[in-house]
């Protein structure tokens, strides 16, 4: 690939994109999703559908397959998805839906066949099955080994209710539960997939009536495991008492930021306190629950205030400090509570309370201490003189004196203390409401910039199609100005804000006012965190790409090179940045004459990774493929063929082997053999690619474009010129559509096209592409009046327009050719007098 432009999955790649179908996915009885056989479908959640479906080799039973719907495949989602995927594959629980294999549909949407569960959410098994106290404790002890078990891989659930906890008994009389939906599982000891496992901030990501108090915050991104032993407080709380902490109508009353609060500050009433208020209320719904639990309504309070209730209320504590500390350790007091022995969970304590209220209101109770500790002073005063009264009467009254004088300075200094005590509750009372009105600000801010962030990031050529870019540029111009003009108060608010509006930028292919963007992103991250914090050197990186996006290659190898070394020096060589930084810039390297020191980095990389974690850890597979793109930069065909040959092996021995990735190496080998200049082998493995692509992501995918592109370069090398003409006239359409006239892929194309039709002696037609060439070349990005390829594509135009006067003197293109005449030489002048 020596002396190439780069190469166009390297370009695509870098904005990181997702790869998305056109194709939308109708799933009716009957259809095949992969080699499983659709049944019907068993329900649907926020993003993913789930079908019962028939496999009938290698082994026949029926498996749940849960594919991503229709219209919800964003990266975010798919993100998740494949989350939800290397989560269940990861662990081997009786009471852990088993996953059996993951694939791709033929549109391209992920999917995983797991374990048919024929059961009912765990509330309405027991509700159904009546089961005693017991018995429920007993099923829900079961549950928590589960999860005990999830949080054992580093599996975090944070969506635990009774809707993913589903219990069968199959006609016999011991029920089992099983744990399903792990889809907004968060990693928390290892890397699961190549997507980062997130939560965005601001989005509330689990169920509130059964979300802890951290995943309410307006950022829920410090959750551990202890989250999940609230939400399972939640549903011991409902099994025990029938009823919720918080009801469903008492939160929907609210809106969202008086939601999180309740969520965060409001201590749920006792269970038994639940049963005693509706029993009251003379409600039959507390006769239905006791029966449900095989007792009576005074049994099953008696029962809870015992000290049942102190399980579920330990494991709702606000503070996770107060909660159990594992899910094991919650499993193990309901067995002693089974058992009759003594439990860990205690009841609140009068002291407890009183540690909880100085907690919550510091500054009063501070204020209320000075108050007491004064009078206690004046009190001990006093009757210190009163004993020195009766020991000796002489000095008596000289005593009393003394104490009336203290006990009024006590007084004043009770007074004072007051005063300042109102104070303080005044100041503090204005500072909350300054909070609050500043995390209501905040909260819509981030909001906002969520939103944005969804509607934004989703306009990339892929899917952006015939949407209106000149419009969308006018609306982010405005944005732009907004943010200029100081509208947006929060920095944090506004640094999310620019980082959606660069990137969305980058996206629709204008390089420059997203450069500025990420300037300014700069200037916002060294003001948060400080110039020399790893995450403000870390925005280099994004700008040096921007920087290669516009040819201004040495630049940003200047700039790689500065940001890896600075990210070295801040967290060493083998942190995540560093390694990133190094693989960026030996990215960079060989298209400014380095291939060499480019493969140097990038082998030693890879050494450096197997050494560490081993062979077939994915980062050192993320680190091969980078090797392989660099050395498509040199002549080392047979080195490129072995290591691409290599990752192509790891990419097939990964248990949720991505077709897409296996798309992209077979076509890279494919390259390979036309580098080489086996074009015969090229043409034969291109040929088989197309349809392939075709049925894996829809006729009208970006590298659907790439595989015609390249058999037309292929059959024009043969002398195929008119099979070339066709393929790469399907490649300029789908590229004009996806990208726009201007882009580097069309342009390209075009200038292929106008090269068949001239071996095909087509020379007017060629000769009018040409000219639109030359206007494409002075108006795109990628080229401009600077470039020396639009000085060629010129010169190459002059040339065909000149020998069509010459062969036919009816055909006239004087003026054209004077117009290109006066080109060449205003393009040429600057490249002479630079080299005088």
């Amino acid at each position: 690939m020596t002396g190439k432009e780069p190469a166009r999955t390297e370009l695509e790649g870098a904005s990181d994109q997702p790869l998305r179908s056109a194709v939308p996915l109708r799933v009716v009885p009957g259809d095949r999703i992969g080699p499983y056989r659709v049944l019907q479908l068993v329900g649907e959640g926020g993003f993913g559908a789930v079908y019962q479906c028939e496999q009938r080799e290698p082994v026949r039973r029926t498996v749940a397959v849960k594919v991503i719907k229709a219209g919800m495949d964003t990266a975010d989602v798919v993100a998740r998805f494949r989350a939800e995927q290397q989560a269940l594959a990861m662990m081997e629980h009786p009471a852990i839906a088993r996953v059996f294999d993951a694939g791709a549909t033929a549109e391209g949407r992920p999917y995983f066949a797991m374990e048919f569960v024929r059961g009912v959410p765990i509330n309405e098994y027991c509700a159904e099955h009546k089961l005693d106290l017991p018995a429920r404790l007993e099923l829900f002890a079961r549950v928590c080994d589960a999860v005990h078990h999830a949080h054992q891989k580093g599996i975090i659930h944070r969506d635990l209710k009774p809707g993913n906890i589903l219990v069968s008994d199959d006609g016999g009389r011991t029920p089992r539960p099983k744990v399903i939906d792990f889809g907004v599982a968060k990693a928390t000891g290892q890397r699961l997939t190549e997507e980062t496992l997130y939560t965005q901030l601001g989005q509330m990501v689990g169920t509130p009536l059964y979300m802890s108090p951290e995943q309410a915050g307006v950022s829920a991104e410090d959750v551990d495991t202890r989250s999940d032993v609230y939400s399972l407080g939640v549903i011991l709380y409902q099994l025990v008492c029938g009823r919720l902490p918080f009801s469903a109508e008492t939160l929907r009353e609210h809106g969202y930021l008086e939601m999180q609060r309740v969520i965060r500050e409001e201590d749920p009433p006792r269970p038994s306190t639940q049963v005693t208020t509706l029993a009251r209320a003379a409600d039959d719904e507390t006769h239905r629950i006791a029966s449900e639990r095989q007792t009576s309504v005074e049994e099953l309070t008696r029962t809870l205030k015992r000290e049942l209730e102190w399980i579920p209320l330990k494991a709702l504590r606000k503070d996770r400090t107060e909660r159990y500390s594992t899910a094991e350790a919650l499993a193990d007091d309901v067995r002693r509570y089974l058992a009759g022995d003594v439990l860990e969970a205690v009841p609140e304590s009068a002291s407890y309370r009183l540690r909880k209220l100085a907690r919550r209101h510091r500054g009063p109770v501070i204020a209320a201490s000075v108050i007491a500790l004064s009078l206690v002073s004046g009190l001990v005063a006093s009757l210190k003189f009163a004993v020195d009264a009766a020991a000796a009467n002489e000095t008596a009254q000289d005593a009393l004196r003394v104490a009336s004088a203290a006990r009024v300075e006590a007084e004043e200094q009770a007074e004072l203390a007051r005063r300042k005590t109102a104070e303080a509750s005044a100041a503090a009372e204005a500072l909350e409401t300054q909070r609050d009105a500043a995390a209501l600000e905040a909260a819509r801010g981030t909001a906002l910039a969520g939103f944005l962030g969804d509607l934004l990031t989703s306009v990339d050529p892929a899917t952006a199609r015939t949407l209106d870019k000149q419009l969308m540029l006018r609306v982010l111009d405005g944005a732009i100005e907004r943010l200029d003009a100081g509208d947006v108060a929060a920095p944090e608010v506004e640094l999310q804000l620019r980082e959606i509006i660069s990137q969305t930028l980058e996206n629709m292919h204008d390089f420059e006012p997203a450069l500025e963007q990420q300037e300014r992103v700069q200037v916002l991250v060294n003001q948060l965190q400080g110039g020399d914090h790893p995450d403000a050197i870390a925005v280099g990186l994004t700008r040096a790409r921007l920087l290669r996006w516009m040819n201004r290659n040495e630049e940003a190898v200047e700039l790689f090179t500065g940001t890896r070394d600075r990210l070295i020096e801040a967290e060493g060589p083998e942190s995540n940045l560093a390694e990133l930084a190094t693989s960026y810039l030996a990215g960079a390297l060989p298209v400014v004459g380095r291939a060499a020191e480019a493969v140097a980095m990038e082998e030693e990389l890879v050494a450096r990774r197997r050494a560490r974690l081993g062979p077939d850890h994915p980062d050192v597979a993320a680190a091969l493929r980078s090797l392989c793109m660099v050395y498509g930069y040199t002549e080392q065909h047979d080195r490129r063929l072995a290591r691409w040959e290599e990752y192509r092996q790891l990419v097939l021995d990964t248990p949720d082997r991505d077709e897409l990735e296996l798309l992209f190496v077979d076509r890279q080998i494919a390259e390979v053999f036309e580098d080489r200049g086996a074009l015969e082998e090229a043409l034969r493995r291109y040929e088989a690619l197309l349809p392939r692509h075709e049925a894996v992501l829809g006729p009208d995918h970006p590298d659907v474009a790439t595989v015609s592109s390249s058999l037309g370069l292929i059959h024009f090398s043969l002398g195929h010129f008119e099979e070339a003409l066709v393929h790469q006239r399907r490649a300029r359409a789908l590229e004009v559509e996806l990208f726009g006239p201007s882009h580097f892929f069309p342009i390209v194309s075009a200038s292929g096209i106008a090269a068949s039709l001239t071996q095909l002696g087509r020379l007017e037609e060629a000769a009018e592409l040409q000219l639109e060439l030359v206007d494409l070349h002075l108006s795109s990005i990628h080229f401009g009046p600077d470039s020396p390829r639009t000085l060629a594509q010129v010169r190459s135009a002059l040339q065909l327009l000149r020998k069509l006067e010459e062969g036919s003197p009816e055909v006239r293109f004087a003026e054209e050719v004077e117009r290109l005449s006066r080109l060449e030489q205003e393009l040429a002048e600057p490249r002479e007098e630079s080299r005088e």
